[in-house]
């Protein structure tokens, strides 16, 4: 039964789904992301690409009533990005909506607490707050929860995170908010970056500063009462240099994973798992990570990596090469690769592979092609650039400066080789785009090409030489930390002691520079790896590291 209502909703029975039911139906043109609960009957959400907001199948569409809404309907305009939670209960029951905004005001709607310092029914949409900048709801499915079961965190434009929501005296904000759950958004920290948390009992935060921060619960390993028993702790600092966190997963600057661990007396520990990773996530003891050169690795209780029954899997196993993205079910899992195809593996029972079966898959097969990621930046316009991304506040850095546009309106291609022309052109353009004395310096640089006023600066200013520039060349780590190095002036560093960096190398004085500025580290304790490619994400953290 619909809460609130004498409508007992609809109801599905899987075993009466016609075949086309598990094949891919277009639903919708012009969409750029996509939000769908992952409780029964809570609804569809779709961004278009005019920003505007539509929703369907759902009791909470937010236009004034509880009516169920079965076809698409305009919510609103000048939407930049949605989340919903919640309605794990009952369908629709306590689910909320919220719709950032273009302008960096929020919005919510819903049962129960939005933020706005109320509870019950919210029909229509209501301003919380104004300068926000990222949003993320959490649902909360642990414990005694009877309201609202999901937490909602906001990141504003000033870089101070606050939060509200459910509570249940599992520590959600630290000392911040006390009982079950905060009706009004409670100040938690300043200058963070990016925030990750789960369903279970723990929150972390990054700062720009790369300190993780963490909060909320711990396993005691006693009952109450045949319950399993918690204690909270407050916001505490957990580890240093950390680019992004997923949950109980983070990756630091050096490219290395790790594990939050925390004992039953509340000692906090963290465990080394792999080196060069860009993302990893672990979900119901499935461990997944993509390394730096687009390969995809499994490990603990993965079916796709050969999990059938007890502890899982030991030592990572390889899935699949040139992966941008992946997404980690309960029980299946989905990967798509750069060339836009997208791949699943796992239990199909609902058809959910959409290739026409029911049949599972225990390694990754391919089920579409021409797949792009769904856009959930909090203002980028990008469908690949992901909040918690380790490129994502660097990309973020070049727009604003005008140091980059996309490879296209809505894409950036962070893993996308990164070419000599591009780089210049971006070292030129953070340079303050200053006009070249002469032209022609370069055989392969004509007057027209985008790359040209950038190239003939760089010949100027002794950052490139020669007579040709190979502008459509691949960047190497050498080549990029070189040219930035010129661009500084040049500077003395404290050597560096890399076995693949020669003294006598043209760059040996750079790569000590970009060490000993944070600009990179090696690829490992005693590799700099000079002649590997660099992608687009790679430079402008680069450029960001050295010059914001």
């Amino acid at each position: 039964k619909v809460a609130g209502t004498n409508d007992p909703g609809p109801k599905y029975t899987r075993n009466k789904y016609p075949a086309s039911k598990f094949t891919f139906q277009k639903e919708m043109s012009g969409v750029k992301s996509v939000w769908e609960s992952q409780w029964d009957s809570n609804g569809i959400f779709v961004l278009k690409n005019d920003n505007s907001l539509w929703g369907w199948k759902s009791y909470l569409i937010g236009d004034g009533t509880t009516n169920y809404v079965s076809s698409p309907v305009k919510i609103m305009s000048d939407v930049a990005c949605f989340a919903t939670g919640g309605g794990a209960w009952s369908s629709d029951g306590y689910a909320v909506r919220y719709a950032l905004k273009t302008d960096g005001s929020l919005w919510g709607w819903g049962y129960s607490n939005v933020g706005d310092g109320t509870e019950g029914l919210h029909a229509t949409p209501i301003k919380i707050m104004d300068g926000v900048s990222q949003l993320y709801v959490i649902d909360r499915i642990a414990g005694t929860m009877a309201k609202q079961p999901e937490t909602v965190y906001v990141i504003k434009y000033d870089g101070s995170l606050w939060g509200w929501g459910a509570d249940d005296d599992f520590g959600f904000y630290g000392s911040a908010c006390s009982g079950r759950y905060c009706l009004s958004p409670v100040k938690i920290l300043d200058d963070v970056k990016s925030i990750s948390g789960n369903s279970g009992k723990r929150t972390y935060a990054v700062t720009n500063n790369g300190d993780m921060w963490g909060w909320g619960s711990y396993q005691t390993g006693s009952s109450v009462n045949g319950v399993t028993h918690f204690q909270a702790f407050d916001t505490k600092k957990l580890a240093e240099n950390v680019a992004s966190v997923n949950g109980e997963l983070f990756i630091k600057n050096d490219g290395s994973l790790w594990e939050n661990q925390f004992s039953y007396s509340g000692n906090y520990s963290a465990a080394k798992l792999m080196d060069g990773v860009s993302w990893a996530q672990v979900n119901f003891g499935a461990y997944f990570a993509i390394k730096n050169d687009g390969t995809l690795w499994g490990w603990g209780k993965n079916y796709a990596a050969g999990y059938s029954s007890g502890d899982g899997i030991k030592t990572p196993v390889k899935l699949l090469d040139g992966v941008s993205c992946a997404y980690i079910g309960f029980d299946n899992y989905m990967a798509l690769k750069n060339d836009g195809t997208l791949w699943m593996a796992g239990k199909n029972q609902s058809g959910e592979f959409g290739n026409g079966t029911t049949n599972e898959s225990r390694k990754f097969i391919r089920v579409a092609g021409g797949v792009m990621e769904p856009f959930k930046s909090g203002g980028l316009p990008f469908v690949d650039v992901r909040p918690g991304a380790y490129y994502y506040e660097p990309v973020k850095w070049a727009i604003e400066k005008g140091v980059t546009t996309g490879t296209t309106a809505s894409t950036f291609s962070p893993a996308q080789t990164c070419t000599r022309g591009q780089i210049i052109t971006f070292l030129w353009r953070a340079s303050g785009s200053p006009e070249p004395k002469g032209s022609g310096s370069y055989t392969d640089v004509k007057a027209g090409d985008y790359y040209a006023k950038a190239a003939q600066w760089a010949a100027e200013n002794n950052i490139a030489s020669g007579t040709a520039f190979s502008p459509g060349g691949p960047c190497t780590r050498a080549m990029a930390v070189e040219f930035m190095w010129k661009q500084a002036g040049s500077p003395q560093a404290a050597a560096c002691s890399f076995t693949d960096v020669s003294p006598e190398a043209s760059y040996y004085q750079a790569v000590n520079w970009a060490v000993s500025k944070g600009v990179t580290a090696g690829t490992s304790k005693t590799t700099f790896s000079p002649d590997a490619t660099c992608t687009r994400g790679q430079i402008v953290t680069f450029l960001y590291k050295g010059l914001a």
